[in-house]
């Protein structure tokens, strides 16, 4: 029951991101709203197909993706997707705030994630060995330098590096249960 509750909440962040009302056009929340299925709910659905989702270390998993999630949905609207976004009226951070704000909130989301991954560490909620993940969010803290650079795929350095965090910091979260 709770997973299809989350996955109909998912549907229809997928859903009002590109029809009305619209979250893409209404700046903070088009980026809110990429990272809540990308990010914390996605994981939180998962999880619920098996047990019950809404334990401390998951829920300490979920905020810390939730947030890198919002600094990659920042991200992608640097480069290829800035002019088409400026061309149809769409009102992200990089068009609203520029470059230099929109790289501050990348940068600032990578520090709050390692913050409460770090304190995820300190709370025991997954053993120290896996603090590698924590790079991740490293990982994030260095995308906000690089969103003006060209990257040979489909958008920018920093989109790339913001998705090799939250790869970081999830198989921080995974390893554990994978070693038993």
């Amino acid at each position: 029951q709770v997973m299809g509750i989350l996955v109909a909440f998912i549907a229809v962040c997928v859903w009002i991101y590109s029809y009305s009302p619209r979250a893409k056009d209404k700046l903070w929340w088009g980026s809110l709203n990429v990272a809540a299925p990308r990010g914390g709910l996605g994981l939180l659905a998962a999880y619920a197909a098996f047990a019950w989702p809404f334990h401390l270390d998951i829920l300490a998993f979920a905020l810390i993706m939730g947030i890198l999630g919002f600094a990659q949905a920042v991200a992608k609207d640097f480069g290829q997707d800035e002019e088409a976004d400026k061309k149809f009226g769409v009102r992200n951070v990089v068009n609203v705030y520029g470059h230099r704000y929109a790289a501050n909130v990348i940068f600032t989301c990578g520090w709050a994630a390692g913050g409460a991954y770090a304190l995820t560490l300190l709370m025991g909620l997954i053993p120290i060995w896996a603090g590698f993940g924590i790079l991740g969010c490293v990982a994030t803290i260095l995308a906000a330098f690089y969103t003006g650079s060209p990257w040979r795929g489909e958008n920018n350095m920093g989109w790339v590096l913001t998705y090799a965090g939250m790869g970081i910091a999830a198989l921080g979260f995974v390893a554990p249960q994978l070693v038993v």
